[in-house]
């Protein structure tokens, strides 16, 4: 399962559409101080949380609980971003994933997600 699934809608709304408010504000003020750093340690800290419920599920399981979960359990601002910030992001780090993100879309042009097979959108039944 590859982030581009589930995470992609967190990076281009910095989580306004999957978090309660307070923790959106508290996100955002975070991102204004210290930049993508702060996104992709939330990111994190969400996966982190959930790596247990996320263990015997098949491909397509994962992916549609990867797009819902953010919406279904109630998270504290203070403590998600306490939890995302045990994780060392440097931009060191960002500036490689950028790197390795662009070299693959740039090789990857015509890939879209319905190419893995899936009809009406995804690689699940559900159109995930």
């Amino acid at each position: 399962v590859t982030s581009e699934y589930y995470a992609l809608q967190w990076f281009l709304t910095l989580f306004a559409s999957d978090l309660p408010q307070a923790a959106v504000r508290r996100v955002w003020d975070r991102f204004l101080v210290v930049g993508w750093q702060a996104v992709a340690q939330v990111g994190l800290a969400l996966l982190y949380e959930v790596q247990d419920s996320l263990q015997g599920m098949d491909t397509c399981e994962a992916l549609t609980f990867l797009k819902r979960f953010t919406r279904t359990r109630r998270y504290e601002a203070e403590g998600l971003l306490k939890v995302a910030s045990a994780f060392p992001v440097s931009h060191r780090m960002l500036s490689e994933l950028e790197a390795a993100y662009e070299a693959h879309a740039s090789g990857a042009a015509a890939w879209t997600p319905t190419g893995l097979g899936g009809v009406g959108g995804g690689v699940c039944s559900d159109g995930v």
